[in-house]
């Protein structure tokens, strides 16, 4: 992600934002991180930044906890499933034109799911299954089932 994020500040200098393009975003903040980006951008004329900084405001509410997936809880990433509903429904219904792209939406949800199941995975991977309780072990699993 730190290479993207630099050739993402390389193509910025050079006025070059290609929002078809989705091959850099690998992460869910990848994809705050280019509005963010697209936002501050000069030369790429203000009905483009508006739109953008539009975009940005739709995913700053789980822009931090999207960052830091592997500390979070299972409670906690529930309640950061529900956030993010509200961020993409936020996302998908702002008031601009052209309104965001179906492409790069469905890229950015198959981004999330791959993000979070790879934190649940990390989660119950860190768990002791043969030498824990099976009460404990059962109980992070129904925990990271929900």
């Amino acid at each position: 992600a730190g290479l993207n994020a630099s050739f993402r500040r390389g193509l910025r200098k050079q006025k070059q934002f290609d929002e078809k393009d989705t091959m850099g975003i690998l992460s869910p903040v990848d994809e705050v991180r280019f509005w963010d980006d697209y936002k501050d951008a000069d030369g790429v004329g203000d009905q483009n930044q508006e739109r953008a900084a539009k975009f940005a405001e739709a995913l700053s509410p789980v822009a931090a906890d999207l960052d830091d997936l592997k500390s979070k809880t299972f409670a906690q990433l529930t309640d950061l499933i529900e956030a993010l509903q509200e961020a993409l429904e936020s996302l998908w219904n702002c008031d601009v034109t052209p309104a965001y792209p179906q492409a790069r939406m469905q890229h950015l949800m198959k981004v999330i799911a791959g993000a979070m199941g790879r934190s649940v995975q990390a989660k119950l991977n860190a768990l002791k299954v043969w030498e824990s309780s099976f009460s404990q072990v059962a109980k992070h699993i129904r925990e990271g089932h929900k």
